[in-house]
């Protein structure tokens, strides 16, 4: 009974942290581009640009409770913020409840050179890690969804977090360096087939880098599913000659590229 209950807290500490983290996410998407900061100055309405209250800004909870609509203007708040805190929280959550002890914890394959650093503190290590780059790349596939570009400052917080997490689980680089591989061969296939949609080629390049370091986060096992999902969906909505759809496909791909991904690569 004491093992399933720190199981649970570790899921319910975790879905909680993670909605925080993903009302931030929803900040960082919709600033980053516009080029504001995300560090100070309050939330407001995109609508009519009323400052929110504490009470405007409890993830999901304030959707609901103000049906959708804002307090100020009325106007429809869209509900693209409740999902990505939601699915914020679900990863998070799911991280917490596999990783943090068991045969899926990070320390059960601590290497030797690491066994002076105890195995809460390397799991909490190698935990951290992955959030951080997942949430990164969130951020990175919504800003694209959006049809906008990302900082280029937002890779760093994708590769840092990533090759620290390889310098800590060395065994697991060729893997990871497959993944990298496997999504840079799939973008040149696509390009080179001339299945991708006609689209700037600023934009290009961010998906391009975005999908390697997504392979190079996820491990070559995480990324075979999506990028096959990816080549699919391209191919069918291209013979469909609806080149707008195609265009959808991909971008729609990208954040979905990214949740398909976390989830997989906890359990493998």
């Amino acid at each position: 009974m004491s093992d399933l209950f720190w199981v649970l807290y570790r899921i319910v500490f975790g879905a909680l942290f993670g909605l925080l983290i993903g009302s931030f996410l929803n900040v960082c998407i919709y600033r980053l581009p516009r080029h504001e900061t995300i560090v100070r100055g309050h939330s407001y309405c995109p609508h009519c640009r009323h400052e929110l209250a504490g009470a405007d800004l409890v993830p999901i909870f304030s959707y609901l409770f103000l049906r959708g609509r804002c307090r100020y203007c009325a106007q429809p708040i869209s509900p693209r913020y409740a999902r990505i805190e939601s699915a914020t929280g679900f990863i998070f959550a799911l991280t917490a409840g596999l990783w943090g002890s068991g045969p899926f914890a990070p320390a059960a394959d601590k290497p030797a050179w690491l066994a002076f650093l105890p195995d809460p503190g390397y799991s909490a290590l190698a935990i951290a890690c992955v959030l951080t780059a997942f949430s990164a790349l969130l951020v990175w596939s919504m800003i694209l969804f959006d049809g906008q570009l990302p900082p280029q400052t937002l890779y760093g917080f994708i590769l840092v977090p990533s090759l620290l997490r390889l310098a800590i689980q060395p065994d697991r680089i060729l893997l990871h360096l497959a993944g990298a591989a496997f999504a840079a061969a799939v973008w040149w296939l696509l390009e080179s087939l001339h299945l991708l949609p006609e689209s700037e080629r600023a934009n290009r390049r961010h998906i391009f880098t975005g999908l390697s370091l997504l392979g190079l986060t996820g491990g070559l096992i995480a990324l075979q599913p999506v990028m096959a999902a990816i080549l699919v969906a391209s191919v069918l909505a291209l013979l469909a000659k609806k080149p707008e759809r195609a265009s959808r496909l991909v971008h729609l791909f990208l954040p979905a590229a990214v949740l398909a991904s976390a989830v997989i690569w906890l359990v493998l």
